[in-house]
């Protein structure tokens, strides 16, 4: 049987550089576009992800824009559900474009 995770990013597996300073050892996890860094991964938030990497797949779930999910460095290798659900990507980072007529359509309904 496969294994799929679904999980947010801010505050789950990263800690926003706004909200609190990084503590000693954070690893950077994302970055603006000027790349300044805008979120840290501690210790705790790395040892929750490689124990969620151990399934299948892990497919994130942000608000995050689809520019801001890709500054963030953690290393994701499956879809992604990115700007509140509005937009899918695939493995290889493309739009789906299938979802996205559906959400259009809806939208117009």
């Amino acid at each position: 049987m496969r294994s799929v995770v679904f999980t947010d990013i801010d505050e789950t597996l990263t800690r926003s550089a706004r909200r609190s300073p990084p503590e000693p050892g954070a690893l950077l996890a994302a970055t603006d576009r000027a790349g300044a860094p805008t979120a840290f991964q501690t210790a705790a938030q790395a040892h929750l992800f490689a124990w969620l990497a151990q399934a299948d797949r892990v497919i994130p779930v942000t608000g995050r824009s689809v520019d801001a999910y890709r500054r963030v460095r953690l290393p994701f290798h499956a879809e992604a559900v990115v700007h509140h659900g509005a937009v899918v990507l695939g493995e290889g980072g493309a739009r789906d474009e299938d979802y996205r007529a559906l959400v259009a359509a809806e939208l117009r309904a």
